[in-house]
């Protein structure tokens, strides 16, 4: 099943929403804005092959930045999981 995932990120909190295909809610939730927060959310519930889209702002630099920047994996907008 293809499933796309939106952040809308802001300075404390995170709201993740996943879609179906169809764009079917299949799951929301409010998270902590960092990315290891955002990476376990979605390895925790099972959403580590769907395509990442995130609003363009003062958050993104940190989702790009290079994995040896940081301990935990990348999240990459561009790139499937």
């Amino acid at each position: 099943m293809n499933l796309f995932v939106g952040l809308d990120v802001s300075q404390k909190k995170t709201a993740v929403c996943v879609v179906d295909a169809s764009g079917a809610k299949v799951c929301q939730a409010s998270i902590e804005t960092s990315p290891q927060a955002i990476y376990q959310f979605l390895v925790e519930k099972g959403f580590t092959h769907s395509k990442i889209g995130m609003e363009k702002g003062l958050y993104r630099d940190w989702e790009t930045s290079k994995p040896t920047d940081r301990k935990s994996k990348r999240l990459n907008s561009s790139h499937s999981r």
